[in-house]
């Protein structure tokens, strides 16, 4: 399976090298008490760089398509991708007949460039993916009004009535938040209203944007009541439509497909799903967080998938059930399952407080629901006979011991090769007993016969308790389409008590004492759970439209909260600095059951090859290196901790670079037209335009470019308040690094997935990982040679053994540097002195391809060479220090270590220095950031502007008091030749050449 063009291109575009207008949104809240996810803000980063590529210099579709292609082209969109995916050439197919109508024929076929314009977010169940939705149209809304996009109409399509609704759902808590902070408010309107609403024009479109929607599969050729002929609604195709899991069938032949592209061929299509098959949508994937993503960056449950099967659960070809004891055993195996976790659950929850995890739960999906025998009668059948206690002793130790077995057999969960129990954990199995699966699984105390309880206002919910059950607690609901078929052919023996509180089980599910939930594909969409960590797939899986079923169902089961508002794996976010309990970080091995989804099906095969079609997505798998340590260092490591300045300080905004011709448009502005006709022009609050006629009384508050130009009076007005609005930041303490640099925890390895390729490169990984563990231990030849001579002298060895040991020596790891070589790329691998964290990697000549998070930057590498060529003199720098420590900084990962500046063309941003640096001599504390670049673009002025702001001081360095230090930070610029910046540079004090260590510390 290919892999996508878009997300190659995107992660090649700095998003904050972008123009101005293109990044003026805020990608961190959506609403009051709703941020996003650093994978959501990404996501939408991305699509903000494609949307710019394809738009940027927009003169018409037609061009901006082609242009767009040749992009596609250059990134891997090959002639034989776009011939088989992007053309139509069957002058006979259902779907040339009803695209050619709306696109040019070139020699009798539709070109790839007419269908280029679209992308698609391939967002697991569970990941946000309305959220990123709701924010990709607040973003085409806002470069809309900026004018850098053309001015289309917004259409939402989906395939369900409660799809619908969810999406209001978001819309409202956006509003809430929107109207207050930004002024706008989003208008969700049935399509058909679109033809009344154009002809009447809106007046409040600035404040008001209307979202059109509608049901995907009810877009047709012809009108009807509520079938809607898409020709009516054409608008030219100037649409921007998106779809969430709008895709139907998997044939080009999908008329409804077609549908989408003609709407669109003026605009652009946006495709959501959680579960991609075509490869027009794979190819055209801009981020690309799907359920193997998802588990992979802990956002999810790990996932197990066990040898055992529901195949008891089948009927042979004369309509007999298998043996009776063995549709109890697979049946009691997932009950055992149930009950091995939420012993483990009571235990962690009883030791940190009931808000920590979950209460796990069991999931049946069954296949068939309401037909006498069906699969869900069969399972609640023998859920009974086990409440009953009509189990065999033999049977109860066998299913155990098949458990325990096949958990043997799968410890590496799926997607990412990494084992979890220990064997004396499995083995553990064996203890739990009868009167335990009683208690966690039915909240009983003895074994009894089932009560059935209904609320006569619910037809889609039964629940059940054990009659002998210590409590009146319900273990059990059945939620289905329609309960009264299930009742009539299977309960008609069972006494079913009403209740009338009108409180649906389903719904309060996290809340809920139910143990087991068991229902049909009527539910696997539209609930939000963390608590299932068994899913029992019964009979599902050996139809050929089930991948979608069985990925979204274990979509809904992997999610995870260890604590409240924190999605993610207890590691990953200890490792990312969010959990800082040292008590519960000694945990992380026991909640590995709790962290862990295990699923059980019918058909074995069918769910692993769902599966291996998302491991085979890519053609490369990551493998991260939990192999580097943090060095246990006695002193605090500082840095500063900003806050919003508390007066708006204006010099430090300087003057806004503007474009002439944008200046002369502003200017105009405000000289002829008078205050009231300006806030009703632009859609402006009053204080608004005062800063608008304030700033241009003074010519100097702006200083005029030649380059830059955004040309359209509306977006000049809004970038102008925007800049003039930035509250610069302020130094407000210093604070020990805890989990500010991280970026050593998310060190890893992209490994070949094709081929033979596989078994080699897995080879290698482990060839490097030795190599790591050995450079974080390195061998001094020179004291065990010492050791070994100081033995001899005392007679503890004699001639011969001394000679051998030392032979062997030669062969031992040295003291210095591993070297490791694949694809013809090197690095090494060594202890640093001083570092942050060890063992460090470093590339050998330039960016490694298969290698994250390390120092592979040439500038970097080179000052690193020349940091430890300088360290072996004796009168080195760092040598007049009582203690010293460093730090490489990932930019990407360890963003809080910064400084904030003001850019005069784009307002505020935060300079990330490439390495920190703590010295200390007797109470002098300093922090000292180095970032080895060369001097380039004019914007280091910028930089270090921001830091002469913030750290200086009637040309002095500012001293801060913290504890008993006085505490100075300083910044230092590397370049290969600072005589470019001429004698009198005011900033050539701040340069220093890479070789060169002579630093002199600022008074």
């Amino acid at each position: 399976m290919n892999s996508s063009i878009l997300y190659h291109i995107a992660k090649n575009i700095d998003f904050e090298a972008l123009p101005v207008l293109w990044k003026d949104i805020d990608f961190n809240k959506f609403s009051e008490h709703k941020s996003l996810y650093p994978y959501q803000r990404e996501a939408l980063q991305n699509a903000t760089k494609i949307i710019y590529k394809f738009y940027d210099n927009f003169i018409d579709n037609e061009t901006a398509k082609k242009q767009f292609l040749k992009l596609n082209e250059q990134n891997g969109l090959n002639k034989d991708l776009q011939t088989r995916f992007f053309t139509y050439s069957d002058t006979e197919s259902t779907a040339y007949n009803i695209l050619s109508e709306y696109f040019e024929e070139e020699d009798y076929k539709l070109s790839a460039w007419n269908f280029i314009n679209r992308m698609s977010f391939w967002m697991a169940t569970g990941s946000g993916k309305s959220v990123v939705l709701i924010k990709l149209i607040e973003l085409l809304q806002n470069l809309m009004s900026n004018e850098v996009l053309p001015d289309n109409r917004i259409l939402f399509l989906t395939h369900r009535p409660d799809l619908i609704e969810q999406l209001q759902e978001h819309i409202v808590e956006f509003n809430e938040y929107a109207k207050k902070e930004k002024g706008i408010e989003f208008i969700v309107r049935d399509l058909r209203e679109f033809p009344e609403q154009e002809m009447n024009g809106n007046l409040f479109k600035d404040t008001q944007i209307n979202i059109y929607f509608y049901r995907s599969d009810l877009i047709s050729d012809i009108q009807k009541e509520n079938i809607i002929d898409f020709n009516n609604y054409d608008n030219n195709g100037k649409w921007f439509v998106i779809l969430d899991e709008a895709h139907k069938g998997d044939s080009e032949e999908s008329k409804r497909k077609q549908y989408y592209n003609i709407l669109s061929r003026s605009g652009f299509l946006f495709n959501f799903s959680a579960t991609f098959t075509d490869e027009i949508d794979i190819l055209s994937t801009v981020y690309n967080l799907n359920l193997a993503e998802y588990i992979k960056q802990g956002y999810g449950k790990h996932l197990y998938l066990f040898q055992e099967q529901f195949k008891n659960f089948k009927t042979t070809e004369d309509n007999k059930d298998f043996e009776e004891e063995e549709k109890q055993k697979i049946v009691l195996m997932s009950l055992i399952m149930l009950a091995f976790v939420k012993k483990q659950a009571e235990k962690i929850r009883t030791e940190f407080g009931a808000e920590y995890f979950h209460n796990p739960l069991l999931l049946t999906l069954v296949n068939s629901v309401t037909a006498k025998d069906s699969d869900l009668y069969l399972f609640f059948r023998e859920l009974e006979k086990i409440a009953k206690k009509e189990v065999d002793n033999t049977l109860f130790a066998n299913a155990k011991s098949t458990l325990q077995n096949d958990l043997y057999s799968v410890k590496s969960a799926e997607f990412e090769g990494i084992e979890l129990f220990e064997d004396v954990e499995i083995a553990s199995i064996k203890n739990l007993t009868f009167d335990e699966i009683l208690k966690y699984v039915f909240n009983a105390n003895t074994s009894g016969d089932f009560e059935v309880r209904r609320n006569p206002k619910n037809k889609q919910e039964l629940s059940f308790r054990v009659k002998s059950g210590a409590n009146s607690e319900p273990f059990a609901l059945i939620k289905i389409g329609d309960i009264k078929g299930f009742e009539a052919n299977n309960l008609a023996n069972y006494d079913i008590e009403e209740e009338f509180d009108n409180v649906s089980l389903f719904e309060n599910i996290n809340d809920s004492s139910v143990n087991i939930l068991m229902g049909s594909r009527a539910f696997y969409e539209g609930w939000d759970s963390n608590r299932p960590n068994i899913i029992n797939f019964v009979n599902i899986g050996t139809h050929k439209d089930a991948k979608k079923f069985i990925l979204q169902s274990i979509g809904r089961g992997v999610r995870i909260e260890p604590i409240k508002n924190q999605r993610k794996r207890l590691l990953p976010l200890i490792n990312d600095g969010v959990i800082k309990n040292e008590v519960l970080k000694a945990k992380v091995k026991e909640v590995n059951l709790l962290e862990s989804l295990f699923v059980f099906g019918t058909n074995q095969k069918a769910i692993l090859s769902v599966l291996e079609t998302l491991k085979g997505e890519q053609q490369e798998e990551e493998h991260q290196l939990s192999l580097f340590e943090k060095d246990i260092f006695s002193h605090p490591l500082l840095i500063p901790v900003y806050k919003n300045a508390s007066s708006n300080n204006e010099k430090r905004l300087k003057r806004l670079r503007i474009n002439k011709e944008d200046f002369a448009l502003y200017n105009d502005i405000v000289e002829t037209m008078n205050e009231k006709a300006i806030a009703f022009n632009f859609n402006l609050k009053y204080e608004d335009v005062a800063i608008l006629t304030e700033k241009q009384k003074d010519s100097k508050n702006f200083k005029q470019v030649e380059h830059e130009r955004i040309g359209k009076v509306g977006p000049v007005v809004k970038h102008i308040l925007n800049y003039y609005k930035n509250i610069p930041e302020e130094v407000d303490t210093f604070s020990k690094v805890e989990e500010e640099i991280i970026h050593y925890n998310k060190i890893s390895v992209n490994t070949s997935k094709t081929g033979s390729e596989t078994s080699i490169e897995f080879k290698r990984l482990a060839e490097l990982k030795n190599k790591i563990k050995k450079a974080k231990n390195p061998v001094d030849k020179e004291q065990v040679k010492n050791e070994f001579k100081q033995a001899l002298a005392n007679s503890e060895i004699d001639i011969d053994e001394y000679t051998e040991q030392i032979e062997k020596l030669k062969y031992e790891a040295s003291s210095g540097t591993e070297t490791f070589t694949h694809r013809n790329e090197e690095i090494n691998i060594k202890k640093l002195l001083n570092h942050y964290y060890f063992p460090t990697v470093i590339s050998g000549k330039d960016r490694i391809k298969w290698m994250k998070h390390i120092i592979d930057t040439p500038s970097e590498i080179e000052f690193v060479n020349a940091l430890e060529k300088h360290l072996k003199e004796d009168d080195n720098f760092f040598s007049q220090f009582d203690w010293w420590k460093f730090s490489k900084i990932d930019h990407s990962l360890d963003k809080k270590v910064r400084i904030p500046y003001i850019d005069p063309y784009n307002g505020k941003r935060n300079f990330l220095p490439d390495f920190v640096f703590w010295l200390q001599k007797e109470n002098e504390y300093h922090i000292l950031y180095i970032d080895p670049k060369g001097t380039g673009r004019s914007e280091y002025q910028f930089k270090v502007d921001g830091y002469r702001d913030l750290f200086v001081e009637n040309e002095k360095v500012k001293e801060f008091e913290f504890g008993d230090k006085n505490l100075k930070v300083h910044l230092r610029l590397a370049t290969e030749d600072t005589a470019i910046l001429g004698d009198k540079d005011f900033y050539k004090k701040y340069w220093l050449e890479p070789n060169n260590f002579d630093i002199e510390l600022d008074e």
